[in-house]
């Protein structure tokens, strides 16, 4: 039952969240002259719909139901949500990056706020054996990044060390006939040592 308290709730707060930002699309554009509105490259929209606040993309394209993402199980859906709700965040992120006016700044920081409260509520909703799997994943993910990060490093290394090695040999190094060239490892760099007598040096 909290869960679809947690849902619903959510739900109401986003249609109020929708209100928000058609009023300040409203009052953005209800005074605009002829002149601004080429000038700012809203001629398109005023031509189709006038100074009327309809859903769109800043790309232009118009929402539709198939924006939507519903499978029917539960967790599906609520991941869904989750990614949903990551997205709308970046969204803000992006306008608050564009936008200078703080009548328009605080709104949409407000909202911001809200998709981040939004996440942590679907993320509880989630049943604990999701949570633990979502916990297990993100350190494997972390894990993953950083052998992908470290083994070309290695690799680069390991080749800078192979191309050394070569370029020793071919200039006839001259070392006691006892010694040999090696490589001693280290974490992120292959050095190289002569041994000398049973000496690393």
């Amino acid at each position: 039952m909290q869960r679809v308290n947690c849902v619903c709730s959510t739900g109401v707060e986003e249609l109020g969240h929708l209100e928000m930002i058609g009023t300040m699309v409203h009052q953005l554009t209800r005074n605009l002259t002829e002149d601004q509105i080429e000038k700012s490259g809203f001629a398109p929209y005023f031509v189709d719909h006038t100074n009327g606040v309809y859903p769109t993309a800043a790309s232009g394209f118009p929402w539709s139901a198939s924006s939507m993402q519903v499978k029917g199980d539960t967790i599906a859906d609520l991941n869904e949500d989750l990614a949903a709700e990551q997205k709308a965040r970046v969204t803000y992120d992006n306008i608050l990056r564009l936008v200078d006016d703080p009548d328009i700044i605080e709104p949409i920081k407000f909202l911001r706020e809200r998709e981040i409260v939004h996440y942590q509520r679907f993320g509880d909703a989630l049943p604990q054996s999701c949570k633990i799997f979502v916990f297990l994943w993100s350190k494997v993910c972390a894990l993953l990044h950083v052998f992908i990060l470290l083994i070309p490093q290695m690799l680069f290394y390991i080749f800078q060390a192979l191309l050394l090695q070569q370029f020793l040999f071919f200039h006839h190094l001259t070392v006691h006939q006892n010694s040999q060239v090696f490589y001693c490892p280290s974490f992120h760099l292959f050095v190289p040592c002569i041994w000398i007598n049973g000496l690393c040096i």
